[in-house]
Order: C-alpha cells, then structure tokens, then sequence
C-alpha cells in the first residue's frame, strides 16, 4: 500500500486548487494499492467541500492567538521574528504528530514554506517518505529571487509543474528536468454542449478582483468600449472588490449590459448556455474555468498571462489570447466575437481540443509517474 498525504494551506475553499485535490483524493483512493488523506494548514473553517474526504484541519495561527490570549508573557514575547519562530515551531510538532502517526510513503505539498521543515521531520523520525511539491499559485518564477523558497525547495524529491511555463521556471531555478513532471489539472469530460451564440452572451467565472490577479476592471473598460453592440455580460462570484466593480458598472452606465450572478458552489449547474468566456488575469497556475467553459463546448478569450492560458488556449480552434492589460486588444476581439469573424472550430472540436486533462487519460498518466516515486 503506497500511503500519500495531501498537505495544504490557505485555502478558501471556493478555489480551483480544492477542486483539483479533492478529484486527486478520490481518484487514488479508488486505485488498488493506494490510499490518500488531506491535512489543511490555516485554511477556511468552510469544509462543505470536503464531504467524504478524510481530512484534518489545523490553523497554527488561532492556535497561537488562543495561547496569547491566555498568556500575558506571550502576549509580550511573540512579536515579530520571534512570533514566526514559535509558529514554525508549533507547525513541525503538528506535523509531525500527524506524520508520526500516518507514515506516508509520500507528501505531495501545495505550498513551500514548510517544506524544509518536512524534511527536516523525515530526518528527525527516521521515515523515508519523498517529498513532492505541487505548485499551483507559480511561485517558481515570480519568488525565484526569494531566499526562503529557494531555501525550501532545496528540500524537495520531485514537482509537479501544472503547466509548461511552471516547468520552465523549475528549469530556470537549476531543477533537473527528470525531477519535474508536467501534469497539468483534471477536468470533468461533458457530454452537454452550453455553447449558444444566437444570443451573445459573455461570462466570467470566478473571484471578483478589481486589478489584483483577476483583473475584472479591465472586463468592464473593454465591455465600455463596445457597449453599442448587442451581447450581455454574465459575473459568477464573489470577491472583496464587487462593491468597486458594481460600482463601476453604474458609474459607466453599463447597468443593461452587466450582471453580477452571485456565488455558486457549483457555478455551471446554473449557467444554462454562454457564447464565451473571457478571463483577464495578471497571472494563474493553469485556469481551470478556461478548461471548463471549453468541456461545454465554449471558446474562451483569455489574457496570455503567466501560467497556463497558452497550455489551454488554441487560437482558431478553442480561442484566443491577448496581452495582460491590453483593453483595447481584449475589447476588439469580443467585437470580432460578436460579429463572428473569430474563426473557432465546432463546439465538438473545442472540446475535444483539451482531450490530455479529461480525467480519465489525466489520471492513467499521473498514476504511472506516482508508481515511480
């Protein structure tokens, strides 16, 4: 029995990253000869997403807040570097508890900065497990200057890259390429085609930022630009900037063009069809919703951005690309959508265009490189 444990932190549990890990969870639990268990580090105390996952949660900062709160001397001491030290150290006692206890084979880890001290448990408890590092937020390239996580991943057996630009960047760092396997994340294979163009309908699936990662200003300035042609603009989500880009809509007079949908578990169970889904971010790991919108069988306009866009986006098959930031580039091609004179293939072929992360080919690989470990 090969034993893995999922370790992650800071999670929402609204995001793509759950999505992947739970699918990854269940999948390896049903192989014969594996079993997989999750361990949240300072995450969302919001667990519906985690029904039928076996599951521990630990936020090390309320723990810490907790004992401050009782402890005047704390209260005094824990400031600063000093505050980090203790919650490092509260952080390897968990975890090595937990660990202990488990004696996994491997440790697939989806954030860096403890990934020394996983290492530095393997030594101390005399386990051989290999440590593995998925990362899903880039940080190989936009921290490749940052000590602590060149410091961490020094630590490291293997990576996962979730898409090519993420392999290039471990390369970039001196990792050695037959440490690194590019995987990509697993998408659900649809039967039922969403795509309708007889009414232009643009969505956009996700968290609702202004300018910080999601760039959904620059949705709205591109829409203004257009505003005399005819299509409705769909928001699914939540975010801290909604309020500003509500906002924005009604300050631009765009109150009969845009609608903001609201938050939905399940966002797709109630988006009935949409002509194209459009993505402007400043930067994502891979962008699970362009591989969604494309299993229904809708194109997608996307920011060329650092990572992943480029492993999912075909130009003239499933959709295309423009610079991050460049309303005018992003405004003309929802225009050339609308007029149809973007050339796109079927919605059959737009499907199939994505074939290498149906989960079932996904899973056959990632299972092989798993047994190599």
């Amino acid at each position: 029995m090969k034993k893995i444990l999922l370790i992650a932190d800071s999670l929402s549990g609204r995001g793509g990253m759950e999505k992947v890990l739970t699918t990854f969870y269940h999948q390896f639990n049903q192989y014969e000869g594996f079993s997989a268990k999750l361990i949240l580090l300072n995450s969302s105390k919001d667990t519906t997403w985690l029904e039928n996952v076996d599951f521990s949660v630990f936020d090390i900062s309320e723990i810490v807040k907790k004992r401050r709160k009782k402890n005047a001397l704390l209260r005094l001491f824990l400031q600063g570097k000093v505050k980090k030290n203790y919650k490092d150290n509260m952080t390897e006692k968990t975890l090595a508890e937990m660990i202990a206890r488990e004696s996994p084979d491997l440790i697939v880890s989806t954030g860096y900065s403890y990934l020394n001290i996983l290492n530095r448990i393997r030594n101390n408890i005399k386990l051989n497990y290999k440590i593995i590092f998925w990362d899903h937020m880039s940080h190989s390239y936009y921290l490749s200057d940052n000590k602590e996580f060149l410091k961490n991943i020094k630590s490291v057996d293997y990576f996962f890259a979730i898409s090519s630009g993420i392999k290039r960047s471990l390369l970039n760092l001196g990792v050695a390429e037959d440490k690194i396997a590019l995987i990509y994340n697993p998408i659900k294979e649809r039967e039922l085609n969403k795509f309708n163009i007889e009414k232009i309908k643009f969505i956009y699936v996700g968290r609702l930022f202004s300018y910080d990662q999601k760039r959904c200003m620059d949705i709205i300035h591109a829409i203004k630009k257009i505003e005399s042609l005819n299509f409705v603009f769909e928001f699914y989500g939540d975010g801290q900037d909604k309020d500003k880009l509500v906002l924005e809509c009604n300050n631009l007079g765009l109150d009969d063009k845009v609608v903001f949908k609201g938050w939905f578990d399940q966002p797709w169970d109630h988006i009935e069809d949409a002509s194209c889904l459009i993505l402007a971010s400043q930067y994502e790991g891979l962008p699970l919703v362009l591989a969604e919108a494309i299993s229904y069988g809708i194109p997608c306009i996307s920011s060329n951005c650092k990572f992943g866009p480029e492993d999912i986006i075909t130009p003239q098959v499933n959709g295309d690309l423009f610079e991050v930031g460049n309303i005018d580039q992003l405004a003309n091609m929802m225009k050339k959508f609308i007029s149809n004179s973007l050339d796109f293939r079927s919605e059959n072929e737009i499907k199939k265009s994505i074939s290498n992360l149906y989960e079932e080919k996904y899973f056959e690989k990632l299972k092989k490189v798993v047994e190599s470990l």
